[in-house]
């Protein structure tokens, strides 16, 4: 039923572009600037099973748990600025999961469960910019080794609605 209603609604879509005047209007570029890294803070595996620390993106919150041991240390979520049309809304995309290495790239872990304080579409300010906060999960394994996990490649996506 879905299929049939999409496409149903493809067609009424191009039915209605294909009558309307043809004109291009320049669109203001999206900007996505990055004002603060998302932290985890400092915990170590255990012997007797998993854990997880998540940083909640909407309440600023860390909660350790499982079998982790928690050392405290600095953590904070991650925040982005999106810069552009006044008042216009846009959709960001958030990558489901991403890698995280150590400084020679030998061991890893895993961020999952990245979430964002807001929901989309997401409607920029009257002065173009919307701040944006994101959290997520790092899952630590029994045999998780003790480095400083800080290096990754992810891409969120921002476009226009």
């Amino acid at each position: 039923m879905n299929k049939l209603v999409a496409s149903i609604a493809a067609a009424i879509v191009i039915a209605i572009i294909a009558t309307a005047p043809q004109t291009t209007r320049a669109q203001a570029p999206l900007q996505l600037v990055w004002k603060t890294k998302m932290k985890f803070g400092d915990a170590a595996s255990s012997i007797d099973g998993t854990g997880t620390i998540v940083i909640d993106a909407v309440n600023n919150t860390r909660t350790v748990t499982g079998s982790a041991y928690d050392f405290g240390g600095t953590w904070q979520r991650g925040k982005f600025q999106l810069i552009g049309k006044p008042k216009a809304f846009v959709v960001v995309t958030l990558p489901s999961s991403f890698t995280l290495t150590n400084g020679n790239g030998n061991y890893s872990i895993i961020v999952d469960n990245i979430t964002m304080n807001l929901s989309n579409p997401i409607k920029l300010s009257k002065k173009g910019k919307k701040n944006i906060f994101i959290g997520g999960r790092v899952n630590i394994t029994t045999n998780q080794k003790g480095k400083t996990y800080g290096t990754g490649v992810y891409s969120i996506d921002a476009d226009y609605l």
